[in-house]
């Protein structure tokens, strides 16, 4: 926490934490983060001085490499030792445009993690005219100025990907939109017409990560956005409240799965006082009026 604030007072700036449709961003200080693993694809881009990732994060010691950017694929233990000044971590939807753009872009590829990011300019500039005062976001009508630089730098000149299965984007869907549904894969299975043992492959296969770690990540994105950066004396009781309210058991549960996630606790982010700033395209009208799930065992049947 105190190289935080060092870096903190250096930049002059607050921390962002942004969440846009099913994406999040965090932009500011380094973090002294612990080994952990993100639920789904992250984008690690050093805004001023180069990081250090450990490639065998069980044993930091005997394996660095110095980089500037990453992309580390989901599930992935991996450590990050960030240098000084800002860094930024866009944490990308597995059905997301920028990820496989961000894949497609990227010249060394590995099963862990890919390097030699193509555009890498571009984007520390778009991540760095990005406004870090809660005044400059409290106008709706100009969120899409603001996102549209960065936006088309994680894009670059990508086409249109293929859209993966209907059933496994509708999941996805309603646990961003309810994250405190309290249905398991097998009341999920049912609502979506398929076999739970084939929904179980087809969630793995789709995004990477098995049903209850992604439903995880959609759990910690909600709880900490509904805490919204309250003063840190109040950080326990607030972030309790959003526990609760996002499905997670209680503000122990939210502590330790974030750490383990983000290898850092919410409440040493929350101290940061970062400015949160969440973009849904879905109003609380839609939230509370999601259309039925819609399966075809005719077309679907035998996947």
């Amino acid at each position: 926490m105190e190289a935080a604030a060092a870096a903190l007072s250096e930049t002059g700036c607050a921390p962002l934490l942004l969440s846009w449709g099913t994406r999040a961003l965090y932009l500011g200080p380094s973090l002294r983060l612990s080994a952990h693993r993100n639920a789904v694809a992250v984008l690690a881009l050093a805004l001023d001085a180069p990081f250090e990732l450990a490639l065998d994060a069980r044993r930091p010691q005997t394996g660095q490499r110095r980089c500037s950017a990453v992309l580390i694929e989901p599930n992935r233990l991996h450590q990050i030792r960030a240098g000084a000044g800002d860094c930024a971590f866009i944490y990308l939807d597995p059905f997301s445009s920028e990820l496989k753009a961000l894949r497609a872009r990227c010249a060394e590829q590995h099963a862990d993690a890919c390097f030699a990011l193509a555009g890498e300019d571009a984007l520390r500039t778009a991540l760095r005219h990005l406004p870090r005062s809660a005044a400059a976001w409290a106008d709706e009508t100009t969120h899409a100025q603001h996102l549209a630089p960065l936006q088309a730098a994680l894009l670059g000149e990508a086409v249109q990907p293929a859209l993966g299965d209907a059933r496994v984007r509708q999941l996805v869907t309603r646990l961003h939109a309810r994250p405190e549904d309290t249905r398991d894969l097998a009341g999920w299975a049912a609502a979506l017409g398929v076999s739970e043992s084939r929904l179980q492959h087809l969630v793995k296969q789709e995004t990477g990560l098995p049903f209850r770690r992604l439903r995880l990540w959609m759990r910690l994105r909600a709880a900490v956005l509904a805490a919204n950066g309250r003063a840190a004396g109040r950080a326990d009781a607030d972030l309790t409240r959003a526990a609760l309210d996002a499905g997670l058991a209680g503000s122990a549960h939210l502590s330790a799965a974030f750490r383990e996630m983000f290898g850092m606790s919410p409440t040493a982010l929350l101290a940061l006082s970062p400015v949160v700033v969440q973009i849904d395209p879905q109003s609380e009208s839609t939230r509370t009026a999601l259309p039925p799930l819609q399966c075809n065992p005719h077309a679907q049947a035998g996947r």
